[in-house]
């Protein structure tokens, strides 16, 4: 995008995904089975597009960044309770 964003518009862009997607959440990927950790909700640089940070869920492995609309599309599914 050619002209600068107010953080108010960009809070537009990421605030419903944030609703949906909290940090410190287990999410389960249907086909792996594999859980992982939400770190957070951000803006990609380059498209301001919602992105997911997440890992997986142990220590010392590697955060991944996915676009939240193909997180959202059907392959990770919330664990609700992760105890």
């Amino acid at each position: 995008m050619s002209e600068r964003m107010t953080n108010s518009q960009l809070a537009e862009i990421i605030d419903p995904v944030s609703a949906i997607i909290q940090p410190y959440t287990i999410w389960r990927h249907k086909k792996s089975h594999g859980n992982y950790l939400i770190l957070g909700v951000a803006l990609a640089e380059g498209s301001q597009e919602p992105v997911v940070v997440y890992r997986m869920n142990n220590h010392g492995s590697i955060p991944w960044v996915r676009v939240a609309r193909d997180f959202l599309d059907g392959r990770f599914v919330k664990v609700e309770d992760p105890q």
